[in-house]
């Protein structure tokens, strides 16, 4: 009890009437009907002469939310127990609208109401609107209230009970969880009484703010928070708004639970059709989920989870009165698609994303396998296997400590039928060298100078083949030309890519090699090299050349260099690394093929040695940024009819939303 300054005689007793667990959720076979709490919290004004004696608990009580009828009262539990919140509360639906009850009285209230509100959304703990005007709405306590609302009532009489200054009932709603003290606040009443018109501001907002904490979960907090008695204090008042304590336990109401569930892999029971199984389950709903599926976010069914899983059931213990799984089946057109499952998020009313999404082709579903090693050296090894699985005539070896000798490497190997390999410069790789063995080739190629791969390297090479020769010019750009030459006698047409940057040489690597023509590379600028270029070109009878990237890596000038020695000289791109990857694919790769390559087009060591199978498997490679695919990639898959994914990488390379398709 505590004097409220200069209310003179009026004082202020705060209570929450609590009970012990009641079973009250009514679970039917097959079905539920949640029985929803109602609990009334309020603050007393004792009468004259009963100061410091208790307000005997007679104002406490429950109500079933679809029926009405009354709970019996149990008696006052204090403030203890459950961490400082109603019982049985776990949650609250965060998003309110106050509605004001019809009543002479009501308007002052409005804009302690929206003090109130302001604070606690700009405290992000709950998110109140002040809807304008007054409303005809029932005080009785088992009278219905719509989720989302709360009601405020300035009657002279109420469930409080006399000698009370306010109280407020908080509705709660059973949780998919089953458990006790684990419901959900998603409505609620307040009753001001006719003494507080007259307190002080501060103590009136102190009696708006209790009761607003009670509607959305709190009881009271009876012991000072960081030195601070607290607004859910029942009889002390340092703060009339909440702060601290009271602010961690409204944040921790306020949180969301988010939809759980599983779109399992989609099948095919016939041609132009889908059919999609899975689960879920909002913990925040004893019912059963609404679930959408979209195919390339285009809603295609929305339903209610309509099967039994036992399973689901019992590896989140759920009670068994709602169903939790679907089994839905739809019409999809032929092309490549994005099948995702979203489930509606109970109180947030938004429908948020369950499981992972799942691409799937005209052909079927998605599959990938993966190529990979420890490291960029046992990769390289990996995938010489894959192309190579038996033996090889020839390898060709460049650094792997650097790009621009390999770029320009792997079409030259696969011109010569054999792997490319990634070796340090100072010292033959283990795994590089066991490679070699295995594939017991007569020759092998050295990419690069000294600078690149020394000459202990090639001795330790020369133990492994009858012939080994070191192909290298002054730089990058005439070691590309030089390799070309050594490889190439001629070529219908000739790759040129920036030797300054690796994205695009990935993909020209793989388009040169599936075309059986050489990669050359030039500066970003104009340089008098790139003559040296268009002389090469022309030496080897090209009758095209095709200048792979955009004017940021590859200069016009270069271009019309390269095209006054061939006529046919254009340029392909695409907006970024990823779509010139893709704009090499839809030129070079015509033909039908049950799979594509895909690398990460941010580093280059995977992506080095994939030219080599590329034209082994007549399949393009792709560029990831490594967490997801650009759609264009599904649109060229369905057109050469392809559902397999290769990755080429680690899962640090290329994870597994990669792996699932998952569009970028």
């Amino acid at each position: 009890m505590k004097r409220l300054g200069a209310e003179g005689r009026a004082r202020s007793c705060e209570r929450t009437r609590m009970r012990k667990p009641l079973y009250v959720r009514r679970w039917t076979t097959g079905a539920a009907a949640a029985a929803t709490l109602v609990l009334s919290a309020c603050i007393g004004v004792a009468p004259a002469g009963a100061v410091g004696a208790p307000v005997p608990p007679t104002d406490f009580m429950t109500y079933d939310f679809d029926t009405g009828e009354r709970i019996a009262d149990t008696p006052y539990d204090g403030a203890t127990g459950n961490s400082g919140f109603v019982t049985e509360v776990a949650d609250n639906a965060f998003r309110f609208t106050v509605k004001i009850a019809a009543a002479a009285r009501a308007e002052q209230y409005r804009p302690v109401l929206q003090a109130v509100a302001n604070e606690l959304r700009a405290a992000g703990v709950a998110d109140l609107t002040i809807a304008p005007g007054q409303f005809s709405l029932s005080p009785e306590p088992s009278a219905t209230v719509p989720r989302h609302e709360i009601h405020f009532f300035t009657l002279p009489s109420g469930p409080c009970g006399a000698g009370f200054a306010g109280c407020a009932i908080a509705y709660q709603q059973g949780r998919a969880s089953g458990k006790d003290f684990d419901n959900l606040v998603t409505a609620a009443k307040n009753w001001i009484y006719p003494v507080v018109d007259g307190y002080s501001p501060q103590n009136k907002h102190h009696v708006v703010a209790h009761e607003i904490g009670h509607a959305l979960g709190l009881k009271h907090y009876d012991a000072p928070f960081q030195g601070v008695n607290q607004v859910m204090h029942p009889s002390k008042y340092d703060s009339s708004t909440f702060q601290n304590g009271d602010r961690a336990g409204l944040a921790y109401l306020g949180r969301d639970e988010r939809p759980i569930g599983t779109l399992e892999p989609v099948t095919f029971p016939s041609s132009g059709k889908i059919r999609a199984t899975g689960w879920a389950f909002d913990p925040d709903q004893w019912k059963a989920a609404t679930v959408r599926i979209t195919v390339d976010g285009g809603i295609v069914k929305q339903f209610d989870t309509s099967v039994n899983r036992p399973d689901v059931n019992a590896a989140y213990r759920l009670p068994s009165f709602a169903p939790r799984g679907f089994d839905v089946t739809f019409d999809v057109s032929a092309a490549s698609h994005v099948v995702c499952m979203t489930v509606l998020n109970y109180p947030r009313d938004t429908y948020t994303p369950a499981g992972s999404c799942q691409t799937v082709t005209s052909k079927g579903a998605l599959t990938s396998t993966r190529i990979q090693g420890g490291d960029r050296y046992e990769s390289a090894a990996a995938v010489s296997r894959t192309a190579f699985p038996t033996s090889a005539p020839v390898v060709v070896v460049a650094s792997g400590e650097a790009f621009p000798d390999a770029l320009a490497s792997g079409p030259v190997a696969a011109k010569l039928g054999g792997p490319l390999l990634l070796t340090q410069g100072t010292a033959l790789t283990a795994p590089t060298k066991a490679e070699i063995a295995r594939l017991k080739p007569s020759k092998i190629i050295v990419s690069g100078g000294t600078a690149s791969i020394n000459d202990a390297v090639v001795n330790e090479l020369k133990k492994l083949a009858g012939s080994v020769v070191r192909v290298s010019g002054a730089d990058r750009y005439e070691t590309s030309r030089k390799l070309a030459s050594y490889a190439f006698s001629s070529a219908s047409v000739a790759f040129v890519a920036s030797g300054d940057t690796f994205p695009d040489g990935l993909s020209a690597g793989a388009g040169a090699a599936g075309r059986g023509a050489p990669l050359l590379l030039v500066s970003s600028g104009p340089t008098a090299a790139d003559a040296a270029t268009g002389s090469l070109v022309k030496s080897l009878k090209a009758t095209a050349v095709r200048v792979v990237g955009g004017t940021a890596v590859v200069s016009a000038s270069t271009l019309n260099t390269v095209k006054a020695s061939v006529a046919d000289t254009q340029r392909v791109a695409g907006a970024d690394r990823f779509l010139t990857s893709v704009a090499v694919a839809k030129n070079y790769f015509p033909t039908a093929t049950s799979q594509v390559f895909v690398v990460n087009g941010l580093n280059f060591p995977d992506g080095l040695v994939s030219a080599p199978l590329a034209a082994v498997k007549k399949a393009p490679v792709f560029l990831s940024p490594g967490h997801c695919l650009n759609r264009e990639v599904l649109t060229q898959m369905d057109r050469l009819g392809a559902s397999q994914l290769t990755l080429i990488g680690g899962t640090t390379s290329l994870n597994a939303d990669v792996a699932a398709g998952r569009i970028c």
